[in-house]
């Protein structure tokens, strides 16, 4: 784990760089629902 925050505001995270461990289906919410709010 690298513990960057890649979750920013206006950018996508790129879905098979981060390891869903605890979550499903959290990096591909954020593209499509919260990266532009």
């Amino acid at each position: 784990i690298d513990e960057v925050n890649r979750f920013e505001p206006g950018k996508t995270v790129n879905e098979p760089m981060f390891l869903e461990r605890h979550t499903h289906g959290l990096v591909k919410w954020w593209n499509i629902v919260l990266k532009d709010a």
